[in-house]
């Protein structure tokens, strides 16, 4: 008798979502939609609900910024294997993209 053990995937705060304005906004909307929290039990369950409504926003507002950054990695290689002096522009703003 084999049993599949779930595995959560663990939700994390990522500090690039402080650049973005609207960060305040989504975390008051969840809190609120998270109902009253009467008690601990709640208020953990209510902590779990932001953080999945902050994760949905994370990736509608960033999408996949670790694929972005792979991506920009090849291209940077790429020019930087070119040679070319016309290339130097595009490498300055393909590693202003990465920061």
């Amino acid at each position: 008798d084999q049993r599949e053990v779930k595995r959560q995937r663990i939700q994390r705060y990522e500090i690039m979502w402080e650049r973005e304005e609207s960060l305040q906004e989504e975390i008051d909307a969840a809190w609120v939609a998270a109902g009253p929290k009467p008690c601990l039990g709640t208020v953990s369950k209510a902590l779990k609900s932001v953080m999945s409504s902050l994760q949905q926003w994370s990736r509608e507002k960033f999408g996949s910024v670790q694929k972005e950054l792979e991506q920009l990695r090849q291209k940077l290689e790429e020019l930087q294997n070119s040679g070319g002096q016309s290339d130097l522009a595009e490498i300055k703003v393909t590693m202003d993209r990465m920061k």
